[in-house]
């Protein structure tokens, strides 16, 4: 919408007002509108996201499930920080991977356990 606004020669504060009328809530600021104006005006007419470098946009990957595996076999005390520094992955990530997908826990004693142990696998230890 803001791209045929822009096209049409409407302004940026009409622009912003259909998109409220049209969306209602929630909607781009009118900070956002003129932004994507600007944009424009620079010839810069794609509507794609332009590709970034950095991070991948997941870091849950068959690789990575195995590596945490492998990871606490190892050392069955090993906590978030050394996952997050040896896989290189975050916080919420390694989260997922622990409880989805390899299906464990943290005991008191700081080590990690799978979910379906017996009562007696359990006091075992």
């Amino acid at each position: 919408m803001i791209f045929y606004d822009f096209m049409c020669k409407i302004s940026v504060e009409q622009s912003h007002d259909n998109l409220v009328k049209a969306f209602q809530d929630p909607v781009p600021s009118k900070r956002t509108v003129e932004r994507w104006y600007l944009d424009f005006r620079r010839e810069r007419m794609s509507l794609q996201d332009e590709a970034r470098s950095g991070r991948l946009s997941t870091a849950v990957t068959p690789e990575t499930i195995a590596a945490a595996e492998t990871l606490i076999r190892e050392d069955s005390r090993i906590n978030y920080e050394q996952f997050a520094e040896t896989l290189k992955i975050g916080k919420a990530a390694i989260n997922t991977i622990l409880h989805d997908y390899l299906g464990v826990r943290r005991l008191c004693g700081g080590r990690w356990i799978p979910h379906n142990l017996s009562e007696m696998q359990f006091e075992q230890g």
